[in-house]
């Protein structure tokens, strides 16, 4: 079900008016901060695959379409700590925080995304 709610409002923050994007932006992050909130970002061990999935899809959702800037501030930061220092990030996390950091981030992080683009290290980059 939540995978339906993220498409669709992912498809309605494509389509809709510029005028109409920050109360979109609202209702996302009304409708899914809650949920994410109690998920977390830290995997428990009895997390199944669905909640880690669910985990990863309400964060890209409320970073990009959300615009949350909570959930950017830390996308930001785990990518800088990932470029700088090589922490890595969770699996089932990274596609939320690059999602995010493309859709939010300056020109560094594009200059970081290009740099792994030309150079990558693993063959998933």
């Amino acid at each position: 079900v939540w995978g339906q709610i993220t498409s669709a409002l992912s498809l309605m923050y494509r389509a809709v008016p510029d005028g109409a994007v920050a109360q979109l932006r609202a209702y996302t992050r009304a409708l899914l901060g809650p949920v994410f909130e109690q998920l977390g970002w830290e995997h428990r061990p009895s997390d199944s695959e669905r909640t880690k999935s669910l985990r990863s899809q309400l964060l890209a959702a409320l970073g990009t379409v959300g615009g949350d800037p909570s959930v950017q501030a830390k996308c930001l930061q785990l990518h800088e700590d990932f470029v700088t220092h090589g922490v890595g990030l969770d699996a089932e996390l990274a596609p939320g925080i690059v999602s995010t950091v493309a859709a939010c981030g300056g020109a560094p992080e594009y200059e970081a995304f290009y740099r792994r683009f030309k150079n990558p290290s693993t063959p998933q980059e």
